[in-house]
């Protein structure tokens, strides 16, 4: 029996980036610089509504937006990220409309769900699965909170399901 390697060109390679690494690189995209400690605090806000806070509302909601037009599209903030203050843990992830969603949910009087369970779940629970770069909405997987989601992880994760899992 002759076995043949595979022609490496043929093969896709695909390393599964733990949450962590990707957190930490997204991080740094949307321009914390204070690493973990500003994932890890209960007390760390949002830095894309700090301002908006400070300024009681009046800031423009353009000017905000401006301040992160350097980040990766898929990291820059949507209008609720600005104007309800949150904890820093959703706006690392790449998925626009899940951070709305989600956002609006817990901004609900009362809120729809626990954000400390949301929280649990993309941390402890493999909520979410990154493969390879962090800051792109492509490579990310979503277990539980799928339905949070619009056209972002719908159109991609059976893609991922049958290629790698």
């Amino acid at each position: 029996m002759n076995l043949r390697l595979p022609d490496v060109k043929q093969v896709i390679f695909v390393q599964q980036t733990g949450l962590f690494a990707a957190v930490m690189d997204n991080t740094l995209a949307i321009g914390v610089m204070n690493g973990p400690q500003a994932l890890f605090s209960d007390e760390s806000g949002s830095p894309f509504n700090k301002d908006w806070i400070k300024s009681k509302g009046s800031m423009q909601l353009e000017h905000i937006r401006s301040k992160f037009a350097g980040a990766p599209r898929d990291l820059q903030p949507v209008d609720v990220q600005i104007t309800v203050e949150h904890h820093i843990y959703l706006d690392v992830l790449p998925f626009p409309s899940f951070r709305e969603r989600a956002l609006k949910a817990i901004a609900h009087d009362p809120p729809l769900f626990d954000e400390d369970e949301l929280c649990y779940d993309i941390c402890n629970r493999e909520g979410l699965i990154v493969w390879v770069g962090g800051w792109d909405d492509e490579m990310w997987r979503a277990a539980r909170w799928w339905h949070m989601m619009r056209n972002e992880r719908i159109a991609a994760g059976p893609f991922w399901d049958s290629v790698v899992l």
